[in-house]
């Protein structure tokens, strides 16, 4: 039973990520070798197009991979999140996220700047508050500064992608191959960060959250029966 009790929905979105975070590295590797292979052929060694074709070949396969585990991860990280915030609300009614405006908040242009950021800060500053309140130690762990750099690594590593993609459609010669390849390990290097980050960040809050759910138990049985 205890080990059924560490299967939730935190812990599942962290293995998650942790796994982008292992496909990223590798992902990584087969650039670096698409380098290599670049900068011999630049040098003027032999080199021969079945390699350059099967290091293509891993990347693309490797990539796809990531995608649908990315697709994985936004879903178990949107249940999470839902759940975890409207069970705050039950307790601060003041709050103004819904479960749809939690959901879409992140595919509307300029709103998905900051919606989602301003939803997870909600989250931390109500549950530190109840934590504080009931004098639980363990209050220290949600510290918004993870919280601040999480979310501009989300903003930069997204317009990363997007340059690299039209990067990748101008390149033609040789040269350009390499500054796009060079430009997508940059990417990967600041998605393999943001990986960590996630995971430390969520991390903190599953270590609290199961007195942060006791607390709101607590309260909304009090405040319920009065």
């Amino acid at each position: 039973m205890k080990n059924l009790d560490k299967i939730t929905s935190v812990n599942i979105t962290i293995t998650f990520i942790l796994t982008l975070l292992f496909i990223n590295f590798g992902i990584l590797y087969f650039y670096i070798e698409q380098i290599n292979l670049y900068s011999s052929m630049e040098s003027g060694a032999q080199v021969l197009e079945s390699d350059i074709t099967a290091v293509e070949k891993y990347i693309t396969a490797l990539s796809l991979i990531y995608v649908v585990g990315f697709l994985f991860t936004g879903m178990f990280f949107v249940y999470w999140l839902t759940n975890a915030y409207l069970r705050i609300k039950t307790i601060f009614p003041n709050l103004v996220g819904t479960n749809f405006q939690i959901l879409i908040a992140w595919f509307i242009p300029i709103i998905g700047l900051y919606k989602p950021y301003e939803i997870m800060d909600d989250l931390y500053t109500h549950a530190k508050q109840l934590l504080v309140k009931h004098l639980n130690v363990k209050s220290s762990l949600l510290n918004k500064g993870i919280l601040h750099f999480w979310w501009f690594l989300w903003i930069f590593d997204n317009v990363l992608i997007l340059l690299a993609s039209k990067f990748d459609k101008k390149a033609i010669d040789v040269e350009e191959i390499m500054f796009s390849t060079k430009f997508h390990i940059v990417e990967i290097i600041f998605s393999i960060i943001l990986c960590l980050v996630t995971a430390k960040m969520l991390f903190n809050y599953s270590r609290v959250e199961s007195e942060v759910n006791s607390i709101v138990d607590i309260e909304y049985d009090q405040n319920f029966t009065k």
